[in-house]
C-alpha cells in the first residue's frame, strides 16, 4: 500500500475510535431500582435490646422467721435480717386453723432480742405494726420479707410461691415437748422438702405433734 494510503488510513481509523469513545460517554444514564427490605428485616433482633435484670433471688436464710407477740402484747417479728428498713413489707402467715394472712410493716428494731419464756428467739427482733386481721396474741406465724408472690388459701393452708419457681411453699407448725416448730415446705408439708425452720421455746409441757423431720433432727 502507498505510504499516503497508509497514512489516510491510520487517521481514519483514529476518527473512529475517538467516535466510538465519545458514543461511549453519552450513553443513557442506567437507572437503578431500590428494593424495600422486608418487615422481618426491620424487626429489633434480641441482640437490640436491653438485658432483663435477673429475678432476684429469695433469701431462705434472712428473710424469712417468726412473728408473734411480746409479754406487752406488742407484735414483733425475729429473723436474721439485721439491716430492715422503717417501712418495709412483711406478709405474715399465721398458723391458725384455717391458716390465716395479714401483711405488716416494721416499725423499728429493737437492741434486744425478743424473749419468750426468758428464752431469746433466734434472730433480729423488729417492733412491726398491722391494721388488722392479727389473730389473738398467743397465736404464732411465719414472717416473709420482699415477696411479691401472692398468698392463696388452698383448703386450710396458705400458698405462696416465695422463690418464684412455679412451685409454692406451704406452712406448718407442730409441738414438741417444751416448744413450737414452724417449717416453710415446697409442696405439702411432710411430702415435699423442707425449706425452713424456726423453733420457739415455750416452757411448757406440750403434747407432742411433731415428726423427726419436723424438729430438725436426723
Amino acid at each position: 500500500m502507498p505510504r499516503a494510503a497508509s497514512i489516510a488510513c491510520i487517521a481514519l481509523g483514529a476518527a473512529l475510535i475517538g467516535v466510538v469513545s465519545a458514543g461511549c460517554g453519552s450513553s443513557t444514564k442506567q437507572e437503578t431500582t431500590t428494593t424495600a427490605p422486608p418487615p422481618e428485616a426491620l424487626r429489633p433482633s434480641p441482640v437490640d435490646r436491653e438485658a432483663e435484670p435477673a429475678p432476684a433471688m429469695f433469701d431462705w436464710t434472712h428473710h424469712i422467721g417468726i412473728v408473734g407477740h411480746d409479754a406487752r402484747g406488742h407484735l414483733v417479728v425475729a429473723l436474721k435480717d439485721d439491716s430492715l428498713a422503717v417501712g418495709t413489707v412483711i406478709t405474715i402467715v399465721w398458723m391458725t386453723d384455717p391458716q390465716r394472712t395479714s401483711e405488716a410493716r416494721v416499725v423499728g428494731r429493737r437492741t434486744r432480742a425478743w424473749e419468750v419464756a426468758n428464752t431469746p428467739v433466734d434472730g433480729r427482733a423488729y417492733d412491726a405494726d398491722i391494721s388488722a386481721g392479727a389473730p389473738m396474741q398467743i397465736e404464732y406465724g411465719i414472717a416473709v420479707v420482699s415477696t411479691r408472690a401472692a398468698a392463696a388459701a388452698n383448703g386450710p393452708l396458705v400458698h405462696i410461691d416465695l422463690d418464684g419457681d412455679g412451685d409454692a411453699e406451704t406452712f406448718r407448725q407442730c409441738a414438741s415437748a417444751e416448744g413450737l416448730h414452724l417449717t416453710v415446705w415446697t409442696g405439702e408439708p411432710l411430702k415435699g422438702p423442707l425449706d425452713w425452720h424456726g423453733y420457739v421455746y415455750l416452757g411448757t409441757d406440750l403434747d407432742v405433734t411433731c415428726t423427726e423431720t419436723e424438729t430438725g433432727q436426723p
